[in-house]
């Protein structure tokens, strides 16, 4: 989920970033690993980004450190050409 924190509460959606195994080793996406949290190595797809309802989403499966916050970040303007 890619939804600011302090918006979150008051929202019935979210945008959520689907993850895959299959890496294609694009800009527009973020290689994630065990490293972040996640069982195996695996992409988040910020060309696929979806609105979810919050009631849809049961765990949050890892949460970025700052500086891979910033990586997901520079993906998201890729993949928007912004």
């Amino acid at each position: 989920m890619i939804t600011r924190n302090t918006a979150i509460p008051v929202l019935h959606s979210v945008l959520a970033v689907p993850i895959t195994r299959t890496i294609r080793g694009i800009p527009s996406e973020l290689k994630l690993g065990t490293e972040d949290g996640m069982p195996v190595e695996c992409a988040a797809s910020f060309d696929n980004i979806r609105v979810v309802p919050k009631s849809h989403l049961v765990s949050r499966e890892c949460t970025l450190e700052p500086a891979r916050l910033m990586d997901a970040c520079r993906a998201l303007r890729i993949a928007v050409d912004c």
